[in-house]
C-alpha cells in the first residue's frame, strides 16, 4: 500500500468529524495521485499546499496541532529511519503521528506521540481521534518530549559529542 493511500484513507474515515484537518505541504512524487483521489472523494478535510522554503518551516510547523510521518511496511526501514521532517517536527515541539511498522522507532522511544504499523488507515484514523480527543497539555507533553529529545541527542553537537566519546575516550 503506498503512503498516499494509507493517508488518504485515514481522512476518508475521518471525514465526518470535526475539528480535523489534514495540510499537506510540498511536491512529492505522490501530491497529485493525492490530489485527484482527495477530489474525487469530496475530502474537505484536506488542504495541499505548495512547497515552502526550509528557512518557512518552523513558522509553518507553529501553526499545526500535530505533525504527521506515514511510512510504509518495507523491508528497507529494518534498520531504522532518518528523516528530516521527524526532526523538524521535534524542533517545533508537535506530537507526531507516526505510522511506522520498522526497527528503532524514535517517536515510543521518546514518547513524544503514537506509533501506529504501517499501512493501517483504521489505526491511523483512530490515532487521530485519539490525538484530537487527549487534552491540550497531554500533547503540549508529548511534543516538548521530542524537543527535548532533538535538542539533546539529534542535534549535530550533541551527535558529534557522543561520536567523541565513543571513538576517542580519554
Amino acid at each position: 500500500m503506498a503512503v498516499s493511500t494509507s493517508l488518504i484513507s485515514a481522512t476518508e474515515i475521518l471525514k465526518d468529524e470535526q475539528g480535523i484537518a489534514f495540510c499537506i505541504v510540498g511536491h512529492g512524487n505522490e501530491k497529485a495521485g493525492l490530489q485527484d483521489r482527495a477530489c474525487a472523494a469530496g475530502l474537505n478535510n484536506v488542504h495541499f499546499l505548495p512547497p515552502i522554503d526550509k528557512r518557512q518551516v518552523q513558522s509553518m510547523l507553529n501553526h499545526f496541532d500535530v505533525g504527521c510521518l506515514v511510512w510504509t511496511d518495507s523491508d528497507l526501514y529494518r534498520y531504522g529511519i532518518s528523516s528530516n521532517k521527524l526532526c523538524d517536527y521535534m524542533y517545533a515541539g508537535l506530537p507526531i503521528l507516526h505510522s511506522y511498522s520498522g526497527w528503532g522507532d524514535p517517536v515510543a522511544a521518546h514518547n513524544m506521540g503514537i506509533t501506529v504499523p504501517a499501512e493501517d488507515p483504521n489505526a491511523l484514523a483512530q490515532a487521530i481521534l485519539d490525538l484530537r480527543d487527549m487534552g491540550a497539555d497531554r500533547r503540549r507533553q508529548l511534543g516538548q518530549n521530542g524537543r527535548d529529545a532533538v535538542l539533546t541527542g539529534f542535534e549535530y553537537g550533541a551527535t558529534a559529542q557522543t561520536l567523541a566519546e565513543r571513538l576517542l575516550p580519554t
